[in-house]
């Protein structure tokens, strides 16, 4: 009965994830002033979202019953998620330490980037086939050594691009020139990059949160010591993914500034949308209602 409860609210979270998601590419893909190349990196982040929820909505509606399907998806997933959060960290690292090669080599290395952000995961994923997935197997225990060191090896690197980041923005403060045109310029677009360092920051650390049950187990399972997860880790697992799946688009809505630029936008033209309809009603009602010097309105 738990299981079956689990599963609705797997479902129901990925739908809503999906749809969160959708948003996140819809507005990317309709605005030309979103399409930048820090916004590409979010666009290929968010598909990987989308993929994830309809995984999991197949698995659990029992569509998808093939383990070893399974964990390709679910592999190629996580670790394209866990590229992109490095792409994306050192894009904003390389705009701010190195602002005019960012400029120059950013259009030349974004298709290639973006091409190894998916093709490095799919290789790492369907590579087990190689020896049929065998857990007992030296090798497979060896390949999951490599995964979780490189998992640890990524969020070193996005932390401490983070912190390097923040250094640079405090010398940007601190630094006084003689051109306050340039100097005010300079700290508008350190505050930027300061933000979106912690936006993303902050997104790793929900990935990190989502996924933890998930690396957990695999290392229990790569040292042979099953006996140390618990068995509520198994469903809770599922759950913490779908909600961190959700947290992604809800982050960038809340916290990126030119989502929530375009969103106010979208807000405000709904809105004087709405009161031109409404005033449009209001006058022909106005108009048809006037009967003998009386209105009904």
């Amino acid at each position: 009965m738990y299981i079956t409860i689990t599963s609705i609210f797997v479902c129901v979270l990925s739908v809503v994830a999906i749809v969160t998601n959708s948003i996140v590419l819809l507005v990317v893909w309709t605005h030309q002033r979103m399409r930048t190349y820090t916004n590409g990196y979010v666009a290929s982040l968010a598909t990987s979202d989308v993929m994830m929820a309809m995984a999991l909505i197949l698995q659990y509606v029992h569509i998808l019953n093939s383990p070893p399907v399974i964990n390709v998806i679910y592999s190629v997933v996580f670790l394209s998620s866990l590229t992109n959060l490095c792409a994306i960290t050192l894009d904003r690292y390389f705009a701010l330490t190195s602002p005019l090669h960012y400029r120059h080599s950013i259009s030349q290395s974004f298709p290639l980037s973006l091409l190894s952000i998916w093709v490095i995961p799919v290789f790492f994923a369907t590579l087990p086939f190689c020896w049929d997935a065998n857990i007992k197997l030296t090798i497979h225990k060896v390949y999951l050594g490599i995964v979780e060191s490189c998992i640890i090896v990524i969020f070193v690197i996005i932390f401490a691009a983070y912190i390097r980041v923040t250094i640079s923005v405090r010398k940007t403060r601190i630094n006084k020139t003689s051109n306050s045109k340039k100097r005010k310029c300079d700290l508008r677009r350190a505050s930027t990059i300061e933000k979106l360092a912690r936006l993303f920051v902050f997104h790793a650390s929900v990935f990190l949160f989502s996924w933890g049950p998930i690396i957990f187990t695999t290392g229990a399972g790569m040292v042979g010591r099953l006996d140390l997860i618990p068995n509520a880790l198994y469903h809770a697992s599922p759950l913490s993914i779908t909600l961190g799946l959700i947290a992604n688009p809800v982050v960038y809505g809340l916290m990126k500034p030119d989502f929530q630029e375009v969103l106010q936008r979208l807000r405000k033209k709904k809105g004087s949308t709405s009161g031109k309809r409404l005033h449009l009603l209001t006058s022909s009602i106005g108009t048809r209602g006037t009967t003998n010097g009386q209105t009904f309105v």
